[in-house]
């Protein structure tokens, strides 16, 4: 315990190395910077005497804003430093750092948001760790904090929360440029962090878009969609995510009973959520002043009412784009909430879904071997056929599986429900690695990845996948209280899975228990008059779990008029794009090739002779891609079958990349009411004067193309480019064209042609991914596929079944003939409805299709 005389004595040297730093920090900078080698080492050695960083980049970049940028950074610092070293509970109460700063670099508000992010985060936390942090508010208005500093900070008061050694109350993030890349960072922190009662988010670049489709709708005043405007079109990504995002935002805050007050940009939530959202944080106000009123009275009074707390959870409008609104406004700092349990009334239950459709995966050699498609699509339309009979009131949330979904849908605690659909072994569970390999996840690892971060609001697990009941045992042992799963030494056939599924959770939504919908699933599969074996298939299905199996998983579901599925993330502003070939057969492998190489390279061109099939290997990778939400500004397909020259290219760019980037931004939610093509004029027009005084597209046709393109720059998406002739490829301009999108930092393009470019391209190199013939076992199966009748067996002599079939066609002369062609393959299949096969004449392709 420090004497007074030494705290007088601690205190003096503190003001003195404080007026040191404000009068000296400028000069010996600058001696630093200017001086001779050895006084600029020693000016650099009393800088970080003082405290400074040890870093002379990072001291550069830190006084890149100013030399009193150093100023501001070591006072916040020395607070958290010297809170540290006392070790004391709230020593420090509030930090500000309010200004013009750049947290985008190592140096600058970086290092103070490292600094920030550690002490509000506390030391080991909690009773077994160093003391917690007693920093109760944050504020760091109007800095240039932007995604990146923003989720380093977010992730560190994450790990704070759930360690127990932070306790933030009140964190402002108001005016520091965020985009919706953080709202997930977001969500995470209100779900973890229990203490924080107060976040402020507004004046950052969330809902442009939002504002301007309200407006146009009437559920805003027209002045607020004209003031929108000019941030609509100057942060395109951020305004054409923030409808997907602001969900997301909406199912933490309705899955926490801490936040009590939040402020975002008016707009951000569509009025119905924020109906929801307000009562929510109403609810929440409630439990905070009973709990207070509580300690107050003590321990063993009985929590009393708030009725007379009044509205703290009204909205409260204060207009413009610039302004926000803020919900539970009427909360101030106080004590931490203590008691304030439950999931409160109100909030809608929550069946996530995890579907696994890798691609492709590697053998013990390590060689890139295709897998088995499922047929997730129907899966997804029976879980939605379920609830669309049901008719309650209960979100699904489908999603792709991924280690990282799954804890994330797990640890938040934002299902009641978890819903998995893949692969299955004994040992393992497929997941996907992100670019269309399988990654697959062993017993033991599932077990640590669910323990770690416990099962939150987990009711029950449903692994649907063969040999699965050593992975749903894993959720067992989490503490998953009802899983079902497939027995772990049969495989279950797709027609019993998809029965059971149907029936299973129609069962669910309705309100019976678990056992009993578990019964009626197996049930539907025994008496399923299209499932072979039923009785023995229905039996592959197992129960367990230390639950009480009769409890019900969803009680007292309201009902809905309607039910209508979710809508995948970005679907809203995603134009539609061409449906995978119906008959795709042999091409995993390349689809996974072209996949890694757009996700690794800028441009990428798909070749080989004309029906070889790139248009399908391509339009199969870009839905993946679009799928799984790879480019947050979505997919861009332009076909150019046909197109010769600079000025036709230019046309078709212009209304595809127009529907794509700028009507798309407006048309989230709102009926466009000009076409595409005007609204990508006036974007041309404002962007293309400078591609215009460009030597290299002095003739204004060449300028054309470059024109349409400039709205990408920016975004991140990936331009498909589709049948790419040769007269185009060597048409004046094209290759300017493709050097200018490579120097678009977050822009990936991917050609198809009979033939690579092959010229050198400044910024970048083309990867060309050659297409290969068909085996002739798969030109067999598509074959078989494609016929327009179905093919008997004696047209193979010999054939003893359709699997011996297959085999026998793939030596047929008829396939060799074909040449593994697939565009030889369907012209030639319409003969079938009239021939054997035997009789069939193998066919070119039609002559628009040579070039291509």
């Amino acid at each position: 315990m420090l004497t007074q005389a030494q705290l007088a004595q601690a205190q003096l040297a503190q003001a003195l190395r404080e007026s040191l730093v404000r009068a000296g920090a400028e000069p010996l900078y600058l001696l630093h910077e200017h001086s001779p080698e050895p006084l600029a080492h020693l000016a650099f050695r009393v800088l970080t005497r003082l405290g400074f960083p040890d870093n002379e980049l990072e001291l550069r970049e830190l006084a890149s804003e100013g030399v009193d940028t150093l100023v501001a950074w070591w006072l916040l610092d020395d607070q958290l430093r010297r809170r540290n070293a006392l070790g004391r509970f709230e020593q420090i109460h509030t930090l500000t750092f309010v200004g013009n700063h750049d947290a985008s670099t190592g140096g600058g508000l970086g290092g103070a948001v490292d600094a920030a992010a550690a002490g509000a985060a506390g030391g080991g936390g909690g009773p077994s760790g160093s003391p917690r942090c007693g920093l109760l508010a944050l504020n760091l208005r109007y800095n240039r904090l932007a995604d990146a500093g923003a989720q380093q900070l977010l992730e560190s008061l994450c790990l704070g929360g759930k360690s127990g050694g932070c306790v933030l109350r009140s964190l402002d993030l108001a005016g520091n440029q965020l985009t919706v890349g953080v709202i997930d960072h977001v969500s995470k922190l209100v779900s973890s962090l229990t203490s924080l009662f107060e976040l402020s988010l507004l004046d950052n670049a969330f809902v442009a878009g939002l504002t301007v489709v309200n407006g146009l709708r009437g559920a805003l005043p027209p002045v607020e969609a004209i003031r929108a405007l000019p941030g609509l079109f100057s942060n395109l990504p951020a305004a054409m995510h923030a409808g997907s995002k602001s969900k997301d935002l909406l199912i933490a805050v309705l899955s926490t009973t801490s936040l009590c007050e939040l402020q975002v940009d008016g707009g951000f939530f569509a009025a119905q959520d924020a109906a929801r959202l307000q009562e929510r944080l109403a609810k929440n106000r409630e439990l905070r002043l009973s709990s207070l009123d509580h300690s107050h009275l003590g321990a063993d009074a009985p929590p009393t009412s708030s009725a007379s707390g009044g509205g703290g959870g009204r909205a409260r409008p204060t207009g413009g784009v610039g302004e926000g609104h803020s919900w539970g406004g009427e909360m101030r700092l106080g004590a931490p909430a203590s008691g304030a349990g439950g999931s409160g009334g109100g909030q809608v239950p929550v069946l996530g879904v995890l579907f696994s459709a890798s691609l492709v995966c590697q053998d013990p050699s390590g060689q890139v071997v295709p897998m088995d498609m499922l047929d997730l699509d129907k899966e997804r339309e029976l879980i939605c056929d379920s609830m669309r009979e049901a008719r309650r009131n209960l979100k699904v949330r489908f999603e792709y599986a991924t280690t990282d979904r799954l804890r994330t849908l797990v640890t938040l605690g934002q299902c009641c429900g978890l819903h998995y659909s893949g692969h299955g072994d004994p040992h393992y569970l497929s997941m996907e690695d992100g670019r269309g390999n399988a990654h697959f996840v062993r017993v033991p690892a599932l077990k640590k990845l669910l323990q770690a971060g416990g099962i939150a609001s987990l009711r029950f697990v449903f692994v649907s996948a063969c040999f699965s009941e050593a992975a749903a045992q894993a959720f067992v042992e989490a503490g998953v209280p009802h899983v079902i799963a497939v027995r772990l030494t049969t495989r279950v056939s797709d027609l019993a899975a998809h029965a059971f599924t149907r029936a299973f959770y129609l069962a669910l939504a309705v309100g019976q228990s678990i056992r009993a919908a578990f019964e009626i699933g197996v049930q539907a599969v025994v008496n399923a008059p299209n499932v072979p074996s039923a009785h023995i298939e229905g039996d592959k299905f197992l129960l367990f779990g230390a639950g009480d199996h009769n409890a019900v998983p969803f009680p007292n579901l309201l009902p809905v008029e309607k039910w209508d599925p979710p809508y995948p993330k970005g679907s809203q502003h995603q134009q539609p794009l061409p449906a995978t070939a119906e008959a795709f057969i042999g091409r995993n492998v390349e689809t996974y090739r072209v996949i890694t190489g757009v996700l690794d390279r800028r441009l990428v061109s798909v070749t080989g002779p004309a029906g070889v099939g790139k248009t399908a290997v391509a339009v199969a990778a870009l839905n993946y891609l679009a799928q799984r939400h790879h480019f947050s500004d979505g997919v861009v397909y332009v076909d150019c079958a046909g197109t010769r020259d600079a000025p036709e290219l230019a046309g078709r760019l212009r209304v595809q990349v127009g529907r794509s980037v700028v009507a798309a931004a407006v048309a989230t939610i709102a009926p466009r009411e000009e076409p595409p093509a005007r609204a990508v004029t006036a974007t041309a027009s404002s962007t293309g004067a400078a591609g215009s005084t460009d030597p290299h597209f002095a003739d204004e046709d060449l300028a054309l193309p470059r024109a349409a393109v400039l709205p990408l720059h920016g975004l991140h998406c990936l331009l498909v480019l589709d049948g790419v002739s040769a007269d185009l490829a060597e048409a004046a301009g094209f290759a300017e064209l493709l050097e200018l999108l490579l120097s678009f930092p977050r822009v990936r393009t991917l050609l198809t042609a009979v033939d690579p470019v092959n010229r050198p391209l400044q910024g970048g190199a083309e990867k060309v991914l050659e297409m290969k013939p068909l085996s002739k076992h798969n030109t067999a199966r598509l074959i078989c596929r494609l016929s327009p009748r179905p093919l008997q067996l004696d047209e193979i002599k010999g054939a003893a079944n359709a699997q011996d079939f297959v085999q026998r066609l793939a030596s047929h002369d008829l396939v060799g003939a074909l040449a593994g062609n697939p565009g030889r393959v369907k012209a030639t299949v319409p003969q079938l409805s009239q021939r054997r096969l035997h009789e069939v004449v193998p066919c070119e392709l039609p002559e628009q299709h040579w070039s291509a």
